[in-house]
């Protein structure tokens, strides 16, 4: 058995219990409890804590910027409405995307990958970076790879996809970044393993 967590400088009590949980995992689904997937409040949190590494979903915006984002549409977890492909980055950062999951994230944003990177730059061993299929055409793909390099992690980001297009885009691009194709059922899988 292992021993129990102690508590953690700059961390509140009510988390301190997940942590255990947390490190098993990793990457701290358990957490999306206390603060919104996706986003830098909940990216901090899960460092804050001790994750090893961190996952996030990628897409796009209208203008190619790069940001962390899980559904192809804003309406769930934003106060705005449509495709995420469908607005600039700016228009998007007028966005809340906080307020809907508790009064303590309002005024959470939309962050960009780049200012993600540059935030957990020095902070995280390992990224997960999972490319929504559908989600990025190959020039934002193109700034995805170099987001990755600029901020040092082509060599501790594993880049993730259902989409095998996204991800032979990425080798293209850089041969050091590892892959992983991703598979929600038993064909896709066996399509994987015979690729």
């Amino acid at each position: 058995s292992r021993p129990a967590c102690r508590a953690l400088p700059g961390v509140a009590e009510p988390e301190v219990e997940l942590v255990n949980r947390f490190r098993d995992i990793g990457m701290g689904h358990e957490l999306e409890l206390h603060a919104i997937r996706n986003t830098l409040a909940a990216l901090d949190l899960a460092l804050r804590v001790g994750a090893p590494a961190l996952e996030f979903d990628v897409r796009a915006t209208r203008d190619g910027v790069p940001v962390l984002f899980h559904d192809e549409t804003l309406d769930r977890t934003t106060s705005g409405r449509g495709r995420i492909a469908d607005l600039s980055f700016r228009e998007l950062n007028q966005l809340d995307a906080g307020s809907w999951f508790s009064a303590e994230f309002e005024n959470e944003r939309v962050p960009g990958l780049a200012e993600v990177l540059q935030a957990v730059s020095n902070r995280a061993n390992r990224l997960y970076v999972e490319l929504k299929p559908g989600g990025l055409t190959p020039r934002q793909l193109r700034q995805v790879v170099e987001d990755l390099t600029l901020h040092g992690f082509t060599h501790n980001a594993v880049v993730m996809s259902f989409d095998w297009s996204l991800l032979e885009g990425v080798r293209g691009l850089s041969p050091d970044i590892t892959l992983a194709f991703l598979a929600d059922d038993e064909s896709a899988f066996r399509r994987a393993v015979q690729r």
